[in-house]
């Protein structure tokens, strides 16, 4: 019985000590590096065996958004660090996925711009991302990523030259967040363009803050995902209204016990349920919207950010040894991906 009693003990302290790692992890610059770039390998070796083909199977866009993600959180991360050539091929990697026929033909071709909103949007938006970043010299896509970033440039602000409107990602439907994404992909040249455009969005809401509704032509509603997703969006081209808007977001969905952000999907009283965009629904709070709202507090300083992703890094029980690192028992790539993307932020 004392053996066993010292074997549990052990093992208290073991766990205990498990947990208190992966929750300082973004406090300490050497652990949160560490945890990026077994993460990156990781994520890098599922992709290569055709991960993201089967994230497509999962989710409507789930190769175009899961090689945006990854490579706008490498790119990020080489902003911040050291450029490398392994990275920068993983980068360039990312790239040719998102350009290919087969990210392409989830999307209808005949729609204006072509393919739609969502992905000329995102693939845009890593484009430019990559043109700016600290790695592009050593790309060895440069002709092809400067030509594409040109081509669907042009393509959304050809699409908006008749008269301004929502842009389609399919036919006859059209999403806020996914005009969003076009717009923080134009450059600089095209900033009238650009606030035109979000006040456009902006007059489709009926909300009292005017926070942006998760989807046009149905029911009305903001939602915690989408929005914590706009307002990062925005951040990224107008800092002064993602501020303004955090502060009603934050007001109206998100509570912060002891720093750690909990995001609710629907509004407070709104019982509906879980679906694609929200992930899993606990007690209301949004799992997708939490961990995307890591993100978007990270860009804006807020320090709830370090907090909450300790929190999630602790409870998904990752495993971070020999060069890897993944959550959740390898059972959510998407959710690694996300967690990956905030920690290059913080």
């Amino acid at each position: 019985m004392a053996r066993l009693k010292k074997i549990i003990k052990f093992l208290f302290i073991g766990f205990s000590f498990y947990c208190l790692i992966n929750f300082i992890t973004p406090f300490n610059s050497y652990l949160k590096n560490r945890s990026i770039e077994n993460q990156i390998e990781y994520i890098q070796s599922k992709f290569e065996k055709g991960e993201d083909n089967v994230l497509q199977r999962r989710f409507p866009e789930g190769k175009v958004f899961g090689n945006a993600l990854f490579a706008l959180s490498i790119i990020e991360y080489q902003n911040n660090s050291t450029v490398t050539e392994k990275n920068t091929r993983y980068i360039d990697r990312a790239i040719n996925e998102l350009l290919s026929p087969a990210s392409k033909s989830t999307f209808p071709e005949n729609l204006n711009p072509p393919y739609g909103s969502f992905y000329n949007g995102w693939v845009n938006f890593v484009l430019k991302s990559y043109i700016e970043s600290s790695g592009f010299n050593e790309s060895a896509i440069q002709k092809l990523v400067l030509e594409q970033h040109s081509i669907l440039t042009n393509n959304l602000v050809e699409a908006q030259s008749d008269s301004l409107r929502l842009l389609e990602s399919y036919h006859g439907s059209s999403w806020p967040a996914d005009n969003l994404v076009a717009i923080a992909s134009l450059p600089i040249e095209h900033d009238s363009l650009r606030k035109e455009w979000y006040n456009l969005l902006l007059s489709q809401s009926d909300d009292a803050d005017t926070l942006i509704h998760h989807v046009t032509g149905q029911e009305a509603k903001v939602r915690g995902a989408s929005q914590a997703l706009m307002i990062y969006l925005t951040h990224s081209f107008d800092p002064e209204k993602a501020i303004e808007q955090n502060a009603h977001f934050n007001d109206r969905y998100v509570d912060s016990p002891l720093r750690i952000s909990l995001v609710r999907e629907f509004p407070r009283g709104d019982k509906s349920g879980s679906d694609l965009d929200s992930g899993p629904l606990i007690f209301g709070y949004g799992s997708s919207a939490s961990i995307m709202n890591i993100k978007t507090q990270a860009s804006l300083h807020n320090s709830t950010a370090k907090y909450s992703y300790g929190f999630y890094n602790m409870i998904s029980m990752p495993y971070n040894l020999l060069g890897k690192k993944y959550h959740l028992f390898k059972k959510e790539i998407m959710f690694d991906i996300f967690m990956l993307w905030g920690a290059v932020e913080i």
